[in-house]
């Protein structure tokens, strides 16, 4: 991974990682079998989605970004679809957060186990999206949202 590809994915990786903070992103770096066989980058972004899915951001070799989505429920990284590109770093916020959002509506429909979450996940960042589409990054004041509800005080 080149120096440029490093500060490339810095970037994205320190807003994406506030953006979508609930969902717990990180950057991974695969073996070169899964670097290969995937199209991941030997630094990866990898946002997992609900307990089915999971999102990838990797820089490219010769510039621009690869952004995959990935089925996870058998334990591995089935690829669900890919795109590659030339996309400028708040782009590719923009295309994660959004298929983030899909994602989560998709997942919602097959009425899981953890339907009631995901529900909550996909209102807050699909609020962030439309923010984001609308107002652009600079209107972001980066604070993650507690989704578990507090406990009731019982007084007695």
């Amino acid at each position: 991974m080149t120096a440029k590809q490093r500060r490339q994915l810095a970037t994205v990786e320190n807003i994406l990682s506030a953006m979508v903070s609930e969902l717990e992103p990180r950057v991974i770096m695969p073996s070169a079998d899964k670097q290969k066989a995937l199209g991941l980058a030997e630094e990866t972004m990898l946002v997992p989605v609900g307990s089915r899915r999971a999102l990838t951001a990797s820089p490219l070799d010769k510039g621009g970004w690869s952004i995959q989505e990935f089925d996870t429920s058998a334990g591995g990284l089935t690829p669900i679809w890919k795109e590659d590109g030339e996309l400028p770093d708040d782009l590719v916020i923009a295309v994660v957060l959004g298929a983030a959002v899909g994602s989560l509506q998709e997942q919602i429909e097959l009425n899981g186990d953890d339907k009631a979450t995901l529900e909550g996940l996909y209102t807050v960042l699909k609020a962030r999206h439309t923010q984001l589409v609308e107002q652009g990054l600079e209107s972001f004041e980066f604070e993650a949202v507690d989704l578990e509800p507090e406990p009731e005080l019982v007084e007695g």
